[in-house]
């Protein structure tokens, strides 16, 4: 029983996250520079609201990875067969999806108005990979702890946990975004291996304090937002997000809400979604000039709205065809 209800947290911060990432996109276009080539006059609620969801919502999907690969290691009886399985996992779809569906519709929008050659030779080059740079990255972060926990796991926690923050602390310029982060996100995917060692902890005790957790988020957050060029800042605000919505998702669980159909649906179709959603977005505002056309919260409403729709919709017919190859 224990088990099932971990793993209820875990599709409700699933669930959470893909949709920060579809409504983050979605306000992208009222924060300053604006959304590729569709700018729209900036808001200052939906800025606001936007740098909260990309404080923390990347380091969530990092973090749920590293909770995963905790609960899980003990299976892996070879780290090499394991790493293979991740690359097949992780590498495979980064490159079918980049070649078969997020170039094509990137050489279509063309929002850089530049040659079909480019946008491919960035891509192999892992300059220009849009959303699909999480991909690689997570890889590379998997390989490294794979490798620590069962090749060099003498190193002392403590030290590792030390060098983690130093790197995530640090200001890399100059490379692909995909390996600029690595140093970055590192740092919450070691929280997820520590969260499942504490679990307990965090249930019994931590949660006693979720209103000030929340208070001490909202604090950080606001300290960020001011002032966004301290790395400190990122650092805590995104870890008492995580905490606080972790908590959150486990007293949801405790109600039943991860057997919820919608949020099973958004936590098994977490990787569709998310490989599916930004060319779809792209091409709405490509075609649709609704930023500069409606109030800023039916804009968000509408690109959040729709994309998830052409998302969902786009799944159905990807089991279809593969149920179909299958029988076939």
């Amino acid at each position: 029983m224990e088990k099932s209800k971990r793993f209820l947290d875990i599709g409700i911060l699933q669930a959470f996250g893909i949709l920060c990432v579809f409504l983050g996109h979605a306000l992208r276009i009222y924060q300053n520079g604006g959304w590729y080539f569709h700018k729209a006059t900036p808001n200052l609620f939906c800025d606001i609201v936007d740098k909260f969801i990309y404080s923390f919502h990347m380091p969530l999907f990092v973090f749920l990875s590293g909770f995963l690969f905790y609960l899980n290691k003990d299976k892996i009886t070879s780290v090499f067969a394991y790493i293979l399985k991740r690359a097949k996992r992780l590498i495979v779809p980064f490159y079918l999806a980049g070649f078969l569906y997020v170039l094509p519709m990137i050489c279509f929008i063309n929002p850089l108005d530049k040659s079909a050659g480019f946008y491919y030779l960035n891509f192999l080059t892992m300059d220009y990979t849009w959303h699909l740079w999480f991909l690689p990255m997570l890889f590379l972060i998997t390989v490294f702890f794979a490798l620590y926990y069962f090749k060099f796991s003498k190193l002392n926690r403590y030290i590792l946990l030390i060098l983690l923050i130093t790197a995530s602390l640090l200001k890399i310029k100059g490379i692909p975004s995909c390996f600029a982060m690595i140093p970055k996100l590192a740092i919450y995917f070691y929280m997820g291996c520590v969260f499942v060692e504490f679990k307990d902890f965090v249930k019994v005790k931590l949660s006693k304090f979720l209103p000030l957790i929340f208070i001490l988020m909202l604090g950080v957050e606001s300290l960020l937002y001011l002032y966004p060029r301290y790395s400190i800042l990122g650092l805590l605000s995104a870890g008492f997000a995580i905490l606080f919505f972790y908590i959150l998702a486990q007293k949801f669980s405790e109600k039943g809400l991860g057997e919820n159909k919608i949020i099973s649906f958004l936590s098994v179709n977490l990787f569709t979604l998310y490989i599916l959603h930004e060319p779809i977005m792209a091409m709405i505002l490509k075609y649709c000039d609704w930023g500069a056309k409606y109030h800023p919260a039916l804009t968000t409403s509408l690109l959040f709205v729709v994309t998830l729709a052409i998302c969902v919709v786009g799944i159905f017919i990807i089991n279809i065809l593969k149920s179909r190859f299958v029988k076939s």
